[in-house]
């Protein structure tokens, strides 16, 4: 007598089938969760690595300005927190550096010296306020005689001071004056007006007795310099002094850089920049004015 196939209950069979699958989806959205946080860990490990590779480097170069300037700002917030550093020298062209190109991280910047003249000794050193303005006429050149090119760094500008308007008042920029800016002769009155103001500002940081005038030594030179120079040092840090140098980029039809520099910890490269820093604070070292 033959055997009957058992019958299949089709109902069952579904049910089973319908969970196999939900189950198979399951593992597979595990998978995928699992397969995205191991991305998420070697990108998170590779950025950490590549980092401390960086950080192991003691030369490298940085962004032309303004991009220089977020890594600036980062150099001197680490020396805020660094018990070992007791003195900054920072040597540039204006006190104001970057307000016009990236006016965010100038009042960033501003904060920090201002935060380091509390805790550290810090020595600036800027050029006079007409060799300033000579400076600033001199990055301004192609604006002079070009009307588009004018109006697209003053409308650029505008921009910039906008999205910082509410942290403007401590620096004693005027916005709405700003905003009153059409030509070139209006540009260059306001820089030449805030600058001064900002100059007179540290200046008066470092004569008042009650406050700065120990913690604060501020120098101007009278001729430009082929440099400038952000140094954290302490006599204590021995191979951990760093500093970021930049170069003013002469006018070169094939660049369009302002400026060019690198960040470096190296003692060899430190002990030269800071032996030439020195020549300049004495006035004798300088790309003489024509």
């Amino acid at each position: 007598m033959k055997m009957q196939p058992e019958s299949i209950n089709v109902a069952n069979f579904n049910t089973e089938k319908s969970r196999i699958s939900k189950f198979a989806k399951s593992l597979i959205n595990i998978f995928s969760i699992v397969g995205a946080l191991g991305s998420v860990l070697a990108l998170v490990l590779s950025s950490i690595q590549l980092g401390t590779i960086r950080d192991l480097i003691p030369t490298r170069t940085i962004p032309s300005f303004p991009g220089n300037m977020c890594y600036i700002n980062d150099v001197l917030e680490k020396a805020q927190r660094n018990e070992k550093v007791d003195s900054i020298i920072i040597f540039t062209d204006v006190t104001a550096y970057g307000f016009l190109s990236q006016p965010k991280e100038w009042i960033r910047y501003r904060d920090n010296i201002e935060e380091l003249i509390r805790k550290k000794k810090v020595y600036m050193i800027c050029y006079n306020h007409k060799l300033a303005m000579e400076f600033v006429e001199w990055q301004l050149e192609e604006c002079k005689n070009d009307t588009t090119k004018c109006k697209a760094l003053i409308n650029r500008a505008k921009r910039n001071f906008e999205s910082v308007e509410n942290k403007l008042e401590k620096t004693a920029l005027n916005i709405d004056e700003f905003n009153e800016i059409k030509t070139y002769s209006q540009l260059i009155s306001f820089i030449d007006d805030y600058l001064n103001k900002d100059y007179i500002y540290y200046k008066s940081l470092s004569e008042d007795p009650q406050r700065y005038k120990d913690k604060l030594v501020f120098k101007e030179v009278e001729n430009p310099c082929n440099f400038y120079m952000w140094h954290i040092g302490g006599v204590n840090l021995i191979h951990e002094n760093s500093a970021i140098i930049s170069f003013p980029v002469h006018k070169n039809e094939n660049s369009t850089k302002q400026e060019s520099g690198f960040f470096t910890k190296d003692p060899e490269i430190l002990e030269i920049f800071v032996d030439l820093q020195n020549s300049v604070k004495d006035n004798k070292l300088f790309y003489r004015s024509k």
